[in-house]
Parts: C-alpha cells; sequence; structure tokens
C-alpha cells in the first residue's frame, strides 16, 4: 500500500514531505521521538555509537520503509541515529498523529506491524551471524558473495564495512593484510578479486 491510503482526512495535513542531502541527520541518537518518518526514495543509514565511539551501521533504508515508528510506540528516546547517505525525500508525521492513525485505521496498522515484523527478524538474523561468526568470517562472507556478483574486480569501502560489522577499521585492515598473504585475495586501493573462488570458499568454510 501507498503511505498515505486510507489516511484519515484529519491527520493527511499533518503529514510532510521534506528533503534530505547525504549527511543530513533526520534524527540523532538520545534525542526525544518527536516524529515517524516514510522513505519515499532515496536512501538512509541508521547507525549506533558504541561505548568505543565507533559508528556501526544497524540497518540501510529502503524507500518504502517506516523510520521511527519503535521509538513511538516505546515513547523512548530515539535508539540510534538516522542520516542520510543519498539524496532523499520523506513523508513526516509527528508522534501525536501517528499514533491516531494507528488506532483509527486497521489496514494502517497491519502495514505498520508488518514492517516492525520484517525488521525483528532482520535484526535476529544479524545478531545471530554476530554471535556465530568471527569479524573475519563475516568480512570474507561479504567478499565472497560480492566476487559472486562480479565478474571482475570490485570495490569495497573498507571503513563502511567496518561499521557494518561494528569493528575498527584497523581490524579489517588486519584481515585484508592476512587474506593478502595466504593468496586468498588481492587488493589494490580500494578493490578486491578473489582469484580462486573454490579456494577461497574452502578456507571460508574452515573459519571458526
Amino acid at each position: 500500500m501507498d503511505f498515505l491510503d486510507y489516511c484519515p482526512e484529519s491527520i493527511r495535513s499533518f503529514v510532510q514531505v521534506l528533503e534530505y542531502e547525504p549527511d543530513e541527520h533526520l534524527m540523532r541518537q538520545g534525542d526525544p521521538a518527536d516524529y515517524i518518518y516514510h522513505l519515499i526514495n532515496g536512501e538512509l543509514q541508521c547507525f549506533a555509537i558504541t561505548e568505543k565511539g565507533l559508528r556501526h551501521i544497524v540497518y540501510v533504508y529502503q524507500p518504502g520503509e517506516i523510520v521511527g515508528e519503535i521509538e513511538a510506540f516505546t515513547n523512548d528516546l530515539i535508539l540510534t541515529g538516522v542520516v542520510a547517505t543519498k539524496p532523499s525525500r520523506v513523508h513526516r508525521i509527528d508522534r501525536a498523529h501517528f499514533l491516531k492513525w494507528f488506532d483509527e485505521s486497521p489496514e494502517f496498522a497491519r502495514y505498520i506491524t508488518a514492517q516492525l515484523g520484517s525488521k525483528l527478524s532482520n535484526t535476529f538474523s544479524i545478531t545471530s551471524m554476530n554471535l556465530q561468526y568471527s569479524i573475519k568470517k563475516q568480512f570474507m562472507q561479504h567478499l565472497y558473495h560480492a566476487q559472486r556478483k562480479n565478474l571482475g574486480a570490485f570495490y569495497v569501502d573498507k571503513k563502511e564495512i567496518s561499521a557494518v560489522l561494528g569493528c575498527h577499521y584497523r581490524s579489517i585492515n588486519r584481515i585484508v593484510q592476512d587474506l593478502t598473504e595466504e593468496g586468498l585475495i588481492q587488493y589494490h586501493k580500494g578493490t578486491f578479486q578473489i582469484p580462486d573462488l573454490a579456494s577461497f570458499q574452502e578456507a571460508l568454510r574452515k573459519q571458526d
């Protein structure tokens, strides 16, 4: 459904359309949760700052997804910051009218509930992977899937992947150095290539 489907006329006037440029914040960790967003187009990155000051990417929002609904229901402070990573256009509605809309429209309530279920499933999968696999194995899995999608060399932003995995940039550098010395990858200025995918897959299988 479209975000504004089943929106009561008494609420529709409270829905704004806003635009954000890359690196503009929609939400900041620890601030009051005053608004809920719906991504029309673009891309948003959800991240947390760890106790060590590292930026850990938690989720990347794609068009059609809702941002901030969890805090709207719990009335907690914002759990994770949200920033635009591409030019983005959003619907924005204040918390009070969002909750009123949820109460008045069963269709809208099902739509929001489905989004919450999808996020819960995604969070469980990521948490399970983090508990089961080392940083090295997770990084190797990322390289393996990237190579399968590309015929030749491919680019990986090491700073971004370190944020996704919740580790320090230096940790990724050490892993890249180890994999290069083991002959499992070729690396040059941000581009990677796996010369022997079968050998790489076997090394990946043997990781703890």
